[in-house]
């Protein structure tokens, strides 16, 4: 049931960031796409990008992440 409620809130997000190696992300992001006609954003994050700033930044405060 859980999968079921968490299936129906990413569908009908604004936005969906996309995970690599996720079957459930895949699923969603073709849902996305095929029903809305490729008009709902779907993020696709640069994982080394990403990491990169999570060490550079690695407190567990509230801060925003700085664009770089």
């Amino acid at each position: 049931m859980l999968a079921a409620l968490d299936f129906i809130a990413c569908t009908a997000a604004d936005m969906f960031a996309m995970t690599d190696g996720s079957r459930f992300s895949s699923v969603i992001s073709g849902y996305r796409i095929y029903y809305s006609g490729g008009k709902m954003p779907t993020i696709r994050p640069n994982k080394r990008r990403l990491a990169d700033i999570f060490v550079k930044n690695n407190s567990k405060s509230g801060r925003r992440l700085s664009k770089e």
